[in-house]
């Protein structure tokens, strides 16, 4: 069963996402039985966020949805700062796309990190080991 093997992964420290959400196979189904540590907004949302109010009451809902469920809301595709406050404003924690960098390999990462942290405030989330880099005149 799906369900118990994932529960097993959390035993050992493994946190759970649904990339992609809204799209493809992903469904309020899997959110309510399988218990995602994240979930993922797919970037087809984000793009138009600005200009889209279907757009705009899909992420807000998905947020609600997240925050009901305790789970985190990563918004995928985040390419200007228009986006990114409105996304904050629904209470999405974390963001990724090219608004805040190109995709990096890790050594490329840890110099831009070194580069940009003083621009940036540090956040991380209590129960785990990730960090999310949030613009300190935006929050």
């Amino acid at each position: 069963d799906i369900k118990n093997a994932l529960n097993d992964y959390r035993l050992i420290g493994v946190k759970i996402a649904i990339d992609d959400f809204g799209t493809g196979y992903s469904s309020l189904a899997y959110l309510s039985k399988m218990g995602f540590d994240e979930i993922k907004i797919d970037k087809q949302f984000v793009m138009n966020i600005e200009y889209s109010k279907n757009d705009q009451t899909i992420c807000r809902a998905t947020c609600d949805i997240a925050k009901s469920l305790g789970s985190y809301v990563v918004a995928e595709g985040i390419e200007d700062s228009q986006s990114m406050v409105k996304l904050q404003s629904y209470g999405c924690e974390i963001g990724q796309g090219y608004y805040f960098s190109r995709p990096l390999t890790f050594v490329d990462y840890m110099l831009w990190l070194e580069k940009n942290l003083e621009n940036t405030s540090l956040v991380t989330r209590d129960d785990e080991r990730a960090i999310g880099l949030i613009e300190k005149n935006n929050y």
